[in-house]
């Protein structure tokens, strides 16, 4: 039996067999998203990884369009979620200021920020019919009039296309690492006068422990002094010692 380049891949994915399921899933339910080989680029090293390529259909006034998308599957999926981009074609440009697509294609959407492993590409696939069904990502490019100078023809046309979806990651990931830090500075901030009254507070116990101790430590000193030790001769002591009335 003749194994796809997939099947040869899965087995250095971390969860190959749930990678396989979900893959599965997928074809199981007729949904146009093809599983192949791609390259993964980074600014150290290229690594191979599943890609997922194909449409989403958007259900828009009446009508249905397919909206061009490409997964990626890290290597210790679903450990980490998908990097998921709208591809748009050439006669297709993405919307300005869209709620869940930015300019280079990068999807955001809580159930990605939120991924975990109970988390699968079926449901993925649901959310993004379900916000591009809302408002679609892309719009048809408008054909130019012939009274605009072909530079500025030739310009729009060969805008280049995002061939590495790397920098978008990057870009996805520092935006959730900053939302996190300053999540994490309010958080801190807001319980600060909270850890100070507690410092403070043990700061009075302290105190108050030490001057217990030292009103303790006059008082047992002030024992001692009131103790009377009678003063006892050397020459008395050898009296006792030997029963003899000596001459002190």
């Amino acid at each position: 039996m003749i194994r796809s380049p997939v099947d040869n891949l899965l087995p250095y994915y971390r969860y190959a067999q749930r990678v396989q399921n979900d893959l599965f899933l997928l074809r199981s339910r007729g949904i146009n998203l093809i599983p192949q080989i791609g390259y993964f680029v980074t600014e150290t090293e290229q690594l191979q990884l599943i890609k997922l390529t194909g449409t989403v259909p958007a259900h828009y006034k009446g009508g249905t369009y397919n909206i061009p998308v490409l997964f990626w599957l890290p290597i210790d999926y679903p450990s980490k979620p998908p990097i998921v981009l709208v591809t748009p074609t050439p006669n297709m440009v993405i919307k300005q200021q869209h709620q869940h697509v930015d300019q280079l294609g990068v999807v955001y959407h809580s159930y990605l920020v939120d991924w975990n492993t109970t988390k699968a590409l079926v449901g993925l696939y649901d959310i993004l019919v379900e916000i591009f069904s809302r408002d679609p990502p892309v719009r048809a490019v408008q054909q130019m009039s012939r009274s605009i100078n072909p530079m500025e023809t030739s310009f729009v046309r060969n805008v280049p296309q995002t061939t590495n979806p790397f920098p978008n990651e990057l870009l996805n990931m520092k935006n959730q690492l900053t939302r996190k830090i300053q999540e994490a500075f309010r958080n801190h901030i807001s319980s600060a006068p909270q850890k100070i009254e507690h410092l403070m507070q043990q700061e009075k116990q302290l105190a108050a422990t030490d001057a217990s101790l030292a009103e303790e430590k006059k008082r047992l000193l002030g024992h001692l002094d009131s103790v009377y030790i009678e003063p006892v001769s050397y020459t008395h002591l050898r009296a006792h010692e030997t029963g003899r009335n000596l001459v002190c």
